[in-house]
């Protein structure tokens, strides 16, 4: 329990990814509201709707406003099939709406697109209005073709928008334009308005060239264009990188300002 915490408002929402109330590892996570006094009270423990062994939902949460998401790295599921568990650790992410009567109820199961094997989507989840991103850190496409493995462990991100009808869709898939094996970018995501920042935190690159910090890392900012489309504008890469320093371990966005986390800078 504390494993992802996230908070909005009056609402906070609380990961345990080994809870296993339903089955050994499934997970839980837990929304608090604030009462008027000031006080925090659990109101209601989520559980994914189709909950299983190890699945360790509530590996990474977050809530905005009325909507929450909840990650889940070792949902096994193809992505049509809910319940067959056929593409071991593929993972899933479950978004979840406050009804007028307070509680909480799972609207949708979010799978990638390309649901891999391994590919541990879930393992970051943020929301923001009507968009959600979720990082699978071990997707291993080339990002021309998403269904050729050529690129292992590189790494991927999804934005979801919600539609009218209050389902949500995948609209775009995440590469960094300087995509390398390993890399494990999407490991961290955040999403604020028109602006995403997804973290790549054994990305080798000395930022002026594409060699010598191994592991140093990077996070790469997405913009939203007028049209709906996301694209990368920019690569950050710290000012005193170095190598094995997880630049882009973790990540946040809001409005114009972003921050990166580098768990293992030593200066």
């Amino acid at each position: 329990f504390g494993q992802s915490v996230s908070i909005s408002g009056s609402y906070a929402i609380v990961g345990a990814n080994e809870e296993d109330t339903t089955a050994g590892n499934s997970g839980a996570a837990y929304i608090f509201e604030r009462a008027v006094d000031g006080t925090w009270t659990e109101k209601q423990m989520l559980k994914a709707s189709n909950v299983g062994a190890n699945d360790q939902y509530g590996l990474s949460v977050s809530i905005s406003g009325s909507y929450a998401i909840v990650g889940a790295v070792g949902e096994a599921s193809n992505g049509t099939d809910p319940l067959n568990n056929s593409v071991g650790g593929s993972g899933a992410a479950y978004i979840y709406e406050r009804n007028i009567d307070g509680s909480w109820s799972q609207t949708q199961m979010l799978k990638a697109s390309n649901a891999g094997k391994y590919y541990q989507f879930g393992i970051s989840v943020s929301i923001s209005g009507l968009y959600a991103i979720v990082g699978a850190r071990w997707e291993s496409s080339n990002g021309t073709d998403p269904l050729n493995n050529s690129a292992g462990d590189s790494g991927a991100a999804y934005i979801f928008e919600r539609n009218i009808d209050g389902t949500w869709t995948e609209i775009k898939m995440l590469k960094a334009n300087n995509l390398s094996a390993s890399d494990e970018f999407g490991n961290s995501v955040a999403i604020s308005g028109s602006y995403a920042i997804v973290g790549a935190y054994l990305e080798d690159s000395s930022g002026a060239d594409q060699t010598g910090a191994n592991d140093s890392g990077a996070a790469y900012i997405f913009e939203r264009a007028t049209d709906g489309t996301w694209s990368q504008t920019q690569m950050l890469k710290a000012s005193n990188l170095s190598a094995s320093d997880y630049f882009g371990w973790s990540v946040s966005i809001s409005g114009l300002y972003a921050i990166v986390g580098a768990r293992w800078e030593s200066s």
